[in-house]
């Protein structure tokens, strides 16, 4: 640009005369170079502003999503260890439970669960019996109509409840209960046939031992104690203890269902692992209100105490969770009372409803 618009002037400028010419022309050249040369410079100067501001907005952007990546590692930790809690519960509900439970899954018809009461029963640990086909799994047994279970699941979607003699794997003979129903998944899809087994080896043969002098009907009777017992009372030393959330209404109020829903579920868990392994039974729940018996020896307040401290413990733990998620905290109040508890024997099942 400069030289362009410098060009028609020298030449006026110069008129026919080359050496003035040249001489205006290098005039021209010491001129504009410098001025260009600090134009260059502006520009980078401005450049290099811009794109230092860019750096710095990147670098708080950058700040921001570590930020957020933290957080959400955190959160996904917690939601893991939520996890791995809940499933360790499941599996030991699963094996303190003295009913054999046996899950086949839908299609493939492998075993996923087993759990020890079926090992009790049938002789063989679990590891050898998970994910390995039904069809497999039915040989270490014998006495199982299998086929003809698969045919009432594709009819009916269930078993109804059948009485085998079934021959196991160590030998020995086993009177069993069976039951088989649709298992549903956490989203309500239908994965499985859960079978139920209940072992009553040892009622029968009590009935057969009795069977040898008396109608087998008789037994029957003894054995579920049709005739109706004398009405009777029992004092008991028992305590008490009341737990309750502070202000629920408030946080009914403030929460949506699913965080309320979240809050009962944390607070129920505290409170039942605090509670369960003590000797405490959950007797009633009404809303946010928990009332656990303990029967214990006279003048033994020891577990009850145990457990209110256990549950303060654990209260506190939860809410330091919680307060690090930007959760409301819970305020729980607890209450004991000792004393002695009237167990009533009404006589029969007919006179106790009425």
């Amino acid at each position: 640009m400069g030289y362009s618009v410098a060009r028609p002037l020298v030449q006026d400028a110069s008129g026919q005369e080359m050496r003035r010419y040249v001489d205006l022309e290098e005039a021209v050249d010491q001129r504009i170079l410098p001025f260009l040369f600090r134009l260059i410079d502006h520009y980078v100067a401005l450049t290099q502003s811009k794109l230092v501001r860019l750096n710095e907005t990147l670098s708080r952007r950058n700040e921001e999503l570590e930020h957020l990546r933290n957080m959400l590692a955190a959160r996904v930790r917690t939601a893991s260890s939520a996890l791995a809690e809940t499933e360790q519960l499941k599996a030991h509900v699963a094996d303190s439970i003295s009913s054999g439970l046996l899950l086949v899954e839908r299609g493939t018809h492998h075993v996923k669960l087993f759990n020890r009461a079926m090992e009790r029963m049938m002789g063989v640990p679990a590891d050898q019996v998970l994910d390995r086909p039904m069809e497999e799994v039915v040989r270490f047994v014998s006495g199982v109509p299998y086929e003809e279970f698969l045919d009432q699941i594709r009819t009916h979607g269930e078993v109804g409840l059948r009485k085998l003699w079934l021959r196991v794997a160590h030998g020995a003979e086993r009177a069993v209960y069976i039951r088989g129903q649709a298992f549903f998944n956490a989203k309500m899809e239908h994965t499985g046939t859960l079978f139920v087994l209940d072992d009553v080896t040892e009622r029968e043969q009590i009935i057969e031992s009795f069977s040898r002098y008396v109608s087998r009907d008789v037994v029957e009777r003894v054995l579920r104690r049709g005739t109706a017992l004398s009405p009777g009372a029992e004092a008991r030393h028992a305590v008490l203890m009341a737990v309750n959330l502070c202000d629920f209404g408030e946080l009914t109020r403030q929460l949506d269902a699913q965080k309320l829903v979240d809050l009962l579920t944390d607070y129920v868990r505290a409170v039942s692992e605090a509670v369960f392994h003590r000797g405490g039974i959950v007797d009633t729940v009404v809303g946010d209100g928990v009332l656990i018996y303990f029967d214990n020896p006279p003048d033994n307040t020891e577990p009850a105490l145990a457990a209110a401290k256990e549950l303060v413990q654990r209260i506190d733990s939860l809410n330091q969770r919680r307060e690090a998620r930007d959760q409301p905290l819970l305020n729980v109040g607890i209450g004991m009372h000792s004393g002695e508890v009237l167990m009533v024997n009404a006589g029969s099942k007919s006179r106790m409803v009425y």
